[in-house]
Formats: C-alpha cells, sequence, structure tokens
C-alpha cells in the first residue's frame, strides 16, 4: 500500500509524515511516531524487525499501520476491504 500510495517507493520525509499521521489517527493503541517510522522502514526494506522492537509492538503496529492505511487511502466511496481485496489483487499480479 505504501508503494501504491506514494506511486513508488516512499522516502524518509514521506514516511516520516506518514507516521506522523498514523500516530495521530491511532492515538487509541499509544504507537510512538518513531516506532511507526522504524516499523514502515523496516517492513519497505525487507529488514527483520525483532531487534528493532519488542515482538509485541511489532504485531500491534502491523495491524495498526495497516488499518489505518487501508481506512485513510480507500477510494472516497469505497469500504475499507475493498480496497484490501484491491491491494490482494495488485500483489497477486492480477
Amino acid at each position: 500500500m505504501l508503494v501504491d500510495i506514494h506511486r513508488g517507493t516512499p522516502n524518509g520525509g514521506q514516511l516520516s509524515g506518514l507516521a506522523e499521521d498514523i500516530a495521530d489517527i491511532e492515538r487509541w493503541a499509544q504507537p510512538t511516531v518513531d516506532e511507526i517510522y522504524i516499523f514502515l522502514t523496516k517492513v519497505l526494506s525487507g529488514a527483520p524487525l525483532a531487534r528493532s522492537m519488542p515482538p509485541e509492538n511489532i504485531v500491534i503496529l502491523g495491524f495498526v499501520a495497516a488499518a489505518s492505511l487501508l481506512s485513510s487511502f480507500r477510494k472516497d466511496d469505497e469500504e475499507w476491504w475493498n480496497h484490501l481485496d484491491r491491494v490482494e489483487e495488485a500483489i497477486e499480479g492480477r
């Protein structure tokens, strides 16, 4: 979704802004901007997350970041689950 949203691999500034937005939108889960930034950076690069943060944070950030991206970047009249279907189709190359 990050690559689709930014029409290519997002740069550090774009990831930083996105991390700030997600932290603000998802305050209920209490993620920090730094945690989200590290999570997004590692996921994009394919680097292991285990050395960067506790496993429980990785699980929470995975759900929080994905949910935030699905709900925030869908088309105006699109339900989040339909956006997820589009993402899955893109991953599968359909």
